[in-house]
Formats: C-alpha cells, structure tokens, sequence
C-alpha cells in the first residue's frame, strides 16, 4: 500500500512566529519535522538547517561517487543507516551553523 504525504505546522498559542520547519520526502517514505524550540535563540535557523541538510543527503545518495559524511554501520540496515547519518550530519550542522 503506498503512503501518502502531506504536512503542515503551526505558530501555535504562546508565539509570535513559527521556529518549526518540515520536509516531505515521499520518494524515499520520509517525513521530517524540526522543533524550532521557541524561545531558544535562533530556533527557526536551527530547524531550517536541519532539514535541508536532511534533504542535501537524500540528494546526495544519488551520486554514486559521493561519500558520506559519517561511516556506514553493516551491523544495521540501511534505513536505520540512512536516518542515523542524515541526523548525525544535521546536528553538526547546526553546531557549526547555528
């Protein structure tokens, strides 16, 4: 059964502005959703890194000459692969970036 996508957030009751950003990936069955942490300094610059670097390494798996930028466990799958860097490479991101 395919799945469908759709997503949407939300500014909320206690804030003035929306810190949160999404990505919809269906082609790889992938929904991502970064909590801005409102109130947290930069939160909307956090989660906007976030996601796109998300999506920069879903873009980079289609070149065959590329190479990760964290190593590949064979012990795991390669979803759980997939997810772990994709997360792995966002949160240094957002450390250097952020």
């Amino acid at each position: 059964m395919p799945l469908e996508f759709a997503g949407a957030t939300d500014v909320g009751h206690r804030r003035d502005h929306n810190e949160d950003a999404l990505l919809l990936l269906p082609q790889h069955q992938l929904a991502v959703v970064c909590d801005g942490m409102g109130g947290h300094q930069a939160g909307e610059v956090a989660s906007g890194i976030g996601v796109e670097t998300v999506r920069r390494f879903f873009e980079l798996l289609q070149d065959p000459e590329a190479t990760w930028p964290f190593g590949y466990d064979r012990q795991k799958e390669e979803q759980t692969n997939l997810l772990k860097v994709a997360a792995q490479w966002a949160k240094q991101r957002i450390r250097e970036d952020g």
